[in-house]
């Protein structure tokens, strides 16, 4: 199980203790940017979706619709062949724009069926009323990764290979080269977008309009054509930026009308491009995996079509898959080991030194209502009206369209909480703050993560520490404004709050200071993921030791607790490309691996005493961090 590297110390650097030789014998393959625990049961999980796609036998009518859309994505020579032919009919409508009214009603048909546009939708539970399903709005209309790509000193790169990529479409879809004035416009839209960082903020991304206010504040935007066309009638929108609105609304009516119609057919090229045929996934690859990914080589085209058919209908295939692969005993220990991991944090948070009675009774409050969702849904979503056929690009504007109707048909309804944000053979898990909730779908339930026939103390430092990860993420330095019913809403005295935030900047200003590929880690924008590992892991500990008699006997020479860690610097082993590591610093509010090992052990007493780590060795912090 662990191959250890003793030309290191534990307490110098476990990360290398632990997985030096597995890095050294486990090169990146040309086709991934990284490579790691989460990557090769990516890839073993495909390998199973690839076998029930392709399955002659197929169950039912879902299973061929399923499988008529894989067909039609390994169809090389009709797509190479028909090129754009299927985007013709979107070219058309925004060909035939000529004014802001029908500007605004081409937008609304290239948001329904999930085309790139200036702004996006969704809808889901009301961060102040949890319980009502209401209309968001969001920044978008970005080609870069992220506003911050627009302006970073060290992206000038990447900013001209972006550029370049615009020409390059421009160029093949025979269109006017407008790629100058689209990218200023878009740097325009970045200039005022909010940052990743701010985005973490729930209060500062909580706007509230009516449809009144909304053509009020932002009367360029013809909201009534747009509601019209997506067949909705919000009565309460939340805006994420409201400058970004008001900056796109004077946009509109200040930019030459074909200007945005350039700029809207940028949008769709950018969308389609991976989809199209091999000389636009070229250009696609060549920008978008290559230079900011690393990656050398194209992904094989079956690897590709299944992950284009997962994002669309991976309902389906979650329902074969659980079926074919995930035991009912793994559902039944994974809910155990979830049990025995709220105890634990509930006597963590009873004994908190910091923290007064008042709010501590309103945590346990909100950690006894915690929904737990594990392995798969209770009910599966319906795919009976999704339409099709044997075009590719069409089956994918089909699937969007049909993804948005159902979104949009919850609008103004009670949420239901039955419904899923992964699908169940997804290797992931996640904390909702909105439904307080900790969902663990099947993918994860397996091995390095969870192997029922493993020790507690493998199992403990995989998914225990996972699920650990999660719960803490319901108090983190976003969670922990939300209550126990979902809703954004200040339950914590102001004394807990300024010591809170104390414990919390330890960490990010602890995680600030690691450099990456020359770079700084940005403490701030992963916080809450780094809140979530360090409670994560005590809180799996601590279960683990409360929940075994003493346990002396050691297995393959390690201790239960040495165990532990092993088994949670194990999970994040990976190789990772330059590009890709830096694209993660300025994107990812989880710290590159490395750190979720070396950075969070540095502050555990619990791994100190397994590891008999001392102030002589590097990993020695006097002055550890730590919140729950």
């Amino acid at each position: 199980m662990f191959n250890i590297d003793t030309n290191f110390l534990p307490g110098n650097d476990f990360n290398k203790y632990v997985n030096n030789k597995w890095l050294e014998s486990n090169p990146i393959p040309d086709d991934y940017n990284r490579w790691g625990s989460f990557e090769i049961l990516i890839e073993s999980t495909n390998q199973r979706l690839k076998d029930i796609v392709e399955d002659s036998n197929c169950l039912n009518d879902d299973h061929k619709k399923l499988q008529r859309f894989y067909n039609s994505g390994m169809n090389e020579s009709r797509l190479n062949k028909e090129g754009i032919l299927p985007l013709i009919n979107h070219f058309n409508l925004i060909n035939q724009i000529k004014n802001l009214s029908e500007l605004s009603q081409v937008i609304a048909i290239m948001l329904s069926n999930q085309l790139a546009t200036p702004f996006y939708l969704s809808v889901h539970a009301d961060a102040k009323n949890s319980d009502l399903n209401i209309l968001y709005l969001y920044q978008g209309g970005l080609g870069l990764p992220d506003r911050d790509f627009y302006f970073l000193p060290n992206k000038e790169n990447e900013r001209e290979g972006y550029q370049n990529f615009l020409k390059e479409i421009y160029l093949l879809a025979d269109l006017t080269d407008l790629s100058q004035e689209i990218y200023k416009l878009e740097e325009s839209l970045a200039d005022i977008s909010l940052t990743k960082t701010q985005r973490r903020e729930p209060e500062l991304v909580y706007n509230e309009f009516s449809v009144k206010t909304l053509k009020e504040s932002f009367p360029n935007i013809d909201w009534h054509i747009i509601f019209k066309e997506l067949n909705i009638s919000p009565e309460k929108i939340v805006i994420d930026n409201p400058k970004f609105f008001q900056t796109l609304d004077q946009m509109i009516s200040t930019t030459d009308l074909n200007i945005m119609k350039h700029y809207l057919k940028s949008n769709l090229l950018r969308s389609a491009a991976p989809y199209i045929n091999d000389e636009f996934y070229q250009i696609y690859f060549d920008f978008y995996l290559k230079m900011l990914k690393g990656q050398e080589k194209q992904k094989e085209r079956w690897k590709r079509t299944l992950n284009t058919v997962e994002s669309s209908m991976g309902e389906i295939l979650g329902k074969i898959y659980t079926d074919k692969y995930f035991p009912e005993s793994a559902k039944n220990r994974a809910m155990e080991m979830v049990n025995n991991l709220k105890d634990e944090l509930r006597n963590r948070i009873k004994n908190l030194d910091w923290m007064s009675e008042i709010t501590k009774e309103k945590a346990l409050e909100k950690l006894d209502r915690f929904r737990v969702k594990i392995g798969y849904p209770n009910k599966w979503k319906n795919f009976s009206k999704l339409e099709i056929g044997d075009c590719y690009l069409t089956n994918i504007f089909n699937a969007g369209k049909f993804d948005m109707e159902y979104d949009l048909s919850h609008l103004n309804k009670p949420v239901d909480r039955e419904k899923w944000e992964m699908h169940a053979h997804q290797i992931n898990a996640y904390y909702h703050p909105l439904l307080n909730e900790i969902v663990f779908p099947a993918g994860i339930l397996q091995s390095p993560f969870f192997d029922h026939n493993a020790d507690d103390a493998l199992n403990y430092g995989g998914i225990g520490a996972v699920i650990g990860h999660e719960m803490t993420h319901g108090f983190d330095d976003k969670g922990r404004k939300f209550d126990c019913n979902g809703n954004l809403n200040d339950w914590w005295l102001e004394e807990d709050v300024d010591r809170y935030a104390l414990k919390s900047k330890k960490i990010s200003d602890q995680f600030s200071n690691y450099i990456i590929e020359g770079q700084n880690v940005n403490g701030e924008l992963t916080l809450g993921e780094n809140i979530a590992d360090l409670g994560g892991v005590t809180i799996a500990f601590h279960a683990m030791i409360k929940n075994q008699k003493e346990c002396t006997e050691k297995i393959d020479g390690f201790s239960q607790e040495q165990r532990f860690f092993l088994s949670w610097a194990n999970v994040w082993r990976a190789n990772i490309r330059k590009q890709e590591s830096l694209n993660r610093l300025v994107t990812d509010p989880h710290s590159p691996s490395v750190l979720r090992i070396n950075g969070v052990v540095t502050n555990l007493e619990e791994f100190y005493k397994a590891f008999n780590v001392t102030n002589d060795n590097d990993l020695y912090r006097e002055d550890k961090a730590s919140v729950w």
